[in-house]
C-alpha cells in the first residue's frame, strides 16, 4: 500500500511527517478485554497529563489547531477530540479492535490517526490539498474529507475488516524518533491482539533536517557562497600553528608582554594559533575574538591598518570581511605577535587570518549553554565545544586508561585483544546481543564478558593477560548501567584472590596519584547523594560478607535459620524470598544492611557459592564445609568497583557447574550460559592455580571525575529514541 503526498502540501507544510501501518488478514471481530482496560488507562493518564482549558496550547494540538486554520477550517483534529473527551471524564467508545487500538495509540502519544478499510479503497492514497481543506483520495476520488478530523470517510474500519492501512500523523512538535515509536507500538498491539502481516512505514515530506530551514544556516550558507565567489577555499587541506592555545597561556602566564603598539611592530614574540571563534566584538579600527582549542582560549585583536587576511581578493577589506563573513563557531588560523591588554589579558595581535572552516549551524546560546542533558550526550560535539568540564571528564578518563595501562605493563601482564564476535558467550550471567554471520550462516554474539578467552591464554603459558576492551550485555540502562561497556579484565597465573586484592589497591591508588598527586581524590557523592572525602590510600580495609554483616547490620547469620532470616529480609524488602536458597539470603542481607555503609575502600570477601559457583572453594576446612568460595568485591561510596577470584582450575567441578548453568538456561533463565566445551576442553588441558579480577571503567570513571551518571563518562551513550 501506497501513501503519497502532494507536493503542495509538502510545501505548505514542511514539517509533516506520516507513520503508516498496514496490516493484511488481519481478525477485527473478537473483543479483547485488554485493549479496552489499556484505552481506560491511558485515558486517566491523559486527564493526569493536561488541563482541559489549557488543551488547545499543547505544542502538538496547537500545530493541528494552526494547521486547519491555515486553509480557513474551523474543525478539530481526531486527536484533540480524543483528548477533549478524555478530559471531560467520558470514556471513548467501544467499535472494534482495530479503532480501538489506533485510538489508544493516538491518545497516548498526542498523535493524530486516520485508518483506511483497504478493500474500499482503489488505487494509493492521496493526501492532497485544495483552497479550503486537505483530504484523503484514492484513484476514484474522496476517500476522507478533513484531513484526520474522520468526517466523510467512506473507507471507515469496521468489524468486518480484513485489510487496512493507518496513518499516524505528527506536525512541527511531533519528532521523527516519537512517530516511530508511535507506530511501532500500534504495529505490535495489532500483531498481539488481532493478528495479520503487519508492516510499518515512516514518509518524511520534507527529509532534509529541520536546520536546512533555519534561518542562521541560510544566512551561513549565502556567506558560503559569497566566499567561494571571491576565490576563497574556506576549507584548505592543512595549516600548522607553531602553538597549541593551550600551551601558549602556559607559556607565557608569568611573562610580562609589551603593548599592542609593540605587537604591532613586531617587537615582541610570534606565535600562529587555530581555533574555533567563540566570542567577537568590533571596536572601531579594532576587532576581538576569543578563539579555542580543546577548551583553552586565547583572546585575538584584529587591526583595520595591519591585519590581512589570506586569499582575500585586492582592495576588500581585511577587517570587513572578518566582521561581515566570518561567524561565531567559524575555524580560523591567526599568525600574529603577542601582548597583554592594559588588563593584563594575553592577546595575539592579528597580523595574518586564514578561514579554515566555515561553520553552517550557530553555537548554543552563549548565556544558556547546553542546558538540555538529551542533546549533550546526543550531540556530545557541541557539549565539548561548549563546556569545558566535558573536555576535562574525557582528558582524565584517558589518562585513567593509560595509567592503568602503564601499571599492567609494569607488572609484566601482557595486554591481548580478543574475538568481539563469538560463536559461544559465557563468563558472565547475562542476555547477549545476537547478530548472524552471512559468511558461514550461523548465530553470533556479542561478548558478554572477557573471561573465557584469557584463562585460554593462561593455559597456553601466558603467565598474566589483561584486556581492556568493550563488553556489551542486553540490560537496562540506568544511570550506572549502559549495555555497551568497558572492562578492564586480568588474570594472574600462581596468584591468589589476596595478591589480587593488594594488585588492585596499587591500581585504584596508582591512578589516583597520576591525576591528583594524592590518594586523596576530593569530595564525592554515596548513593543517597551524601558527600564524602574519599582516600585511596593502601591497604584497605578487608572483611568477609559474614563478618560485614555482624559489624553493620548487628546480625550473626551464623545464628540464624533461613527462616528467620527471611523474616528480617522481610522487613527490607519486597522480594519474593519464599524459594532463595541459604547463600543467597546471606548476600541479600548484605545489600540490604552493609553496601551503603561501605564509604571509604573496602574489599568484601569470602562469598556464599551460591552467588559464584564458578569460584575455587576456600582453603580454609570450616569454610570450604560452609560452602564459602574465595570471591571479594571492593567497594566505594557503597558502590561496587570490583569483582575478583581465586579462578576454578578444577576441570570436573568446573564442568558440573557448567552443565548447571546449561540446565537453567535450557529451562529458561535468559542470563545463563551456555555449555561451552571448548573451554571445558582448554581446563582439561591444564590451567595453573590463577586470581583473576574484572573491573568496571566507566564506573571507575566516574569515581574519579566525581560524575553521577554514566552517560557523563562516556563519549556517546546509548539513548532512548527521542530522549
Amino acid at each position: 500500500m501506497i501513501v503519497q503526498i502532494a507536493p503542495e502540501i509538502k510545501k505548505k507544510f514542511p514539517h509533516l511527517k506520516l507513520g503508516i501501518v498496514t496490516v493484511r488478514g488481519t481478525n477485527n471481530r473478537k473483543s479483547h478485554k485488554e485493549i479496552l482496560e489499556a484505552l481506560r488507562q491511558t485515558e486517566e493518564a491523559i486527564r493526569e497529563r493536561y488541563e482541559i482549558e489549557k488543551i488547545a496550547q499543547v505544542p502538538k494540538i496547537k500545530d493541528w489547531r494552526d494547521a486547519y486554520r491555515s486553509f480557513g477550517s474551523k474543525e478539530r483534529s481526531s486527536v484533540e477530540a480524543l483528548t477533549r473527551t478524555a478530559l471531560q471524564g467520558k470514556e471513548l467508545p467501544d467499535i472494534n479492535p482495530l479503532v480501538n487500538l489506533y485510538n489508544l495509540v493516538s491518545l497516548k502519544h498526542t498523535i493524530a490517526a486516520d485508518s483506511n478499510d483497504l478493500d474500499a479503497i482503489t488505487g494509493a492514497i492521496h493526501l492532497t490539498f485544495t483552497e479550503k481543506d486537505v483530504l484523503y483520495c484514492d484513484a476514484k476520488g474522496l476517500s476522507c474529507r478533513s484531513w484526520n478530523d474522520r468526517k466523510g470517510n467512506k473507507s471507515k474500519v469496521t468489524e468486518d475488516t480484513t485489510n487496512a492501512c493507518f496513518v499516524l500523523e505528527g506536525l512541527e512538535n511531533t519528532t521523527k524518533e516519537e512517530l516511530r515509536q508511535a507506530t511501532t507500538e500500534l504495529k505490535q498491539h495489532i500483531e498481539k491482539y488481532c493478528g495479520g502481516i503487519v508492516e510499518e512505514k515512516i514518509i518524511i515530506a520534507n527529509p532534509l533536517p529541520d536546520y536546512f530551514r533555519w534561518d542562521d544556516f541560510k544566512k551561513r550558507s549565502e556567506k558560503l557562497t559569497e566566499i567561494r565567489e571571491m576565490g576563497m577555499n574556506p576549507y584548505p587541506h592543512k595549516y600548522e600553528p607553531t602553538h597549541a592555545i593551550r600551551d601558549l597561556n602556559s607559556k607565557y602566564e608569568k611573562d610580562d608582554l609589551a603593548d599592542s603598539e609593540a605587537a604591532a611592530s613586531g617587537k615582541t614574540p610570534e606565535s600562529c594559533v587555530a581555533g574555533r571563534v567563540m566570542l567577537f566584538r568590533a571596536m572601531g579600527k579594532n576587532a576581538f575574538a576569543h578563539i579555542q582549542e580543546e577548551g583553552a582560549r586565547v583572546q585575538i585583536m584584529f587591526n583595520r591598518d595591519t591585519t590581512k587576511v589570506n586569499e582575500l581578493p585586492e582592495g576588500e577589506s581585511a577587517i570587513k570581511f572578518i566582521e561581515k563573513k566570518i561567524d561565531l563557531g567559524d575555524i580560523i588560523g591567526v599568525k600574529g605577535h603577542l601582548f597583554r591588554t592594559q588588563k593584563g589579558e594575553l592577546t595575539l595581535f592579528a597580523k595574518e587570518v586564514t578561514l579554515l572552516t566555515k561553520s553552517l549551524l550557530p553555537l548554543p546560546d552563549k548565556h544558556h549553554g547546553l542546558a538540555d542533558k538529551g542533546t549533550r550526550y546526543r550531540k556530545r560535539w557541541l557539549d565539548l565545544i561548549t563546556n569545558k568540564e566535558a573536555i576535562d571528564t574525557f582528558k582524565m578518563r584517558s589518562k585513567i586508561l593509560t595509567t592503568i595501562r602503564k601499571t599492567m605493563d609494569e607488572t609484566n601482564f601482557l595486554e591481548v585483544e580478543n574475538p568481539v564476535l563469538q560463536n559461544m558467550y559465557g563468563g558472565a550471567e547475562a542476555r547477549p546481543f545476537v547478530s548472524h554471520l552471512n559468511a558461514l550462516n550461523q548465530e553470533m554474539y556479542l561478548r558478554i564478558a572477557l573471561e573465557l578467552p584469557l584463562k585460554k591464554l593462561i593455559v597456553g603459558g601466558f603467565e598474566r593477560v589483561y584486556e581492556l576492551a568493550k563488553v556489551f550485555r542486553n540490560e537496562g540502562i540506568d544511570r550506572t548501567h549502559n549495555p555497551e561497556f568497558t572492562m578492564l579484565e586480568a588474570y594472574a597465573a600462581y596468584w591468589d584472590y589476596h595478591d589480587v586484592m593488594d594488585f588492585i589497591e596499587k591500581i585504584f591508588e596508582d591512578v589516583a596519584i597520576a591525576l591528583f598527586g594524592t590518594t586523596q581524590i576530593g569530595m564525592r557523592k554515596d548513593k543517597e547523594g551524601n558527600e564524602h572525602q574519599i582516600d585511596l590510600k593502601r591497604p584497605w580495609k578487608r572483611i568477609t560478607m559474614k563478618k560485614s554483616i555482624e559489624e553493620y547490620g548487628n546480625i550473626n547469620v551464623d545464628e540464624l535459620s533461613d527462616e528467620q532470616m527471611r523474616k528480617v529480609l522481610s522487613e527490607k524488602t519486597d522480594d519474593d524470598t519464599s524459594k532463595t536458597p541459604r547463600g543467597k539470603l546471606i548476600a541479600m542481607l548484605f545489600e540490604e544492611l552493609v553496601e551503603h555503609h561501605l564509604i571509604q575502600p573496602t574489599h568484601i570477601t569470602d562469598h556464599p557459592i551460591e552467588t559464584t559457583p564458578l569460584c575455587k572453594l576456600h582453603r580454609n576446612p570450616k569454610e570450604r564445609e560452609e560452602q564459602i568460595v574465595e570471591r571479594f568485591e571492593t567497594f566505594i561510596l557503597g558502590f561496587e568497583f570490583c569483582n575478583a577470584y581465586t579462578e576454578l582450575n578444577d576441570p570436573e567441578i568446573q564442568r558440573e557447574l557448567l552443565v548447571q548453568q546449561n540446565e537453567k538456561r535450557e529451562a529458561g533463565d535468559e542470563e545463563a550460559s551456555p555449555l561451552d566445551e571448548e573451554f571445558l576442553e582448554a581446563i582439561c588441558q591444564g590451567m595453573p592455580p590463577t586470581g583473576g579480577f574484572g573491573v568496571g571503567i566507566d564506573r571507575l570513571t566516574m569515581l574519579f571525575t566525581g560524575e553521577t551518571s554514566i552517560r557523563d563518562v562516556v563519549f556517546f551513550p546509548l539513548m532512548r529514541p527521542g530522549e
